[in-house]
């Protein structure tokens, strides 16, 4: 947040400067939350995969699974 306040605190840049600097922040954001939202949806199917049998799970049992 505090950069998108830097082009109001230098004086003398220009209108278009500033609105710019303002527009490639903003496209910067929305790409970054697209980004962002791809990349945390990306591994929901295989996590649904992976909880889809908990039902056949006994209750207070731990299962251990080692790496290979």
């Amino acid at each position: 947040m505090l950069l998108i306040l830097v082009p109001w605190l230098v004086p003398g840049m220009g209108r278009f400067f500033r609105l710019g600097f303002l527009v490639v922040w903003v496209a910067i954001c929305l790409i970054h939350l697209g980004r962002s939202t791809y990349n945390h949806a990306r591994p929901y199917g295989e996590i649904a995969e992976l909880t889809s049998g908990t039902h056949l799970m006994e209750a207070h049992i731990t299962y251990y699974h080692p790496l290979p």
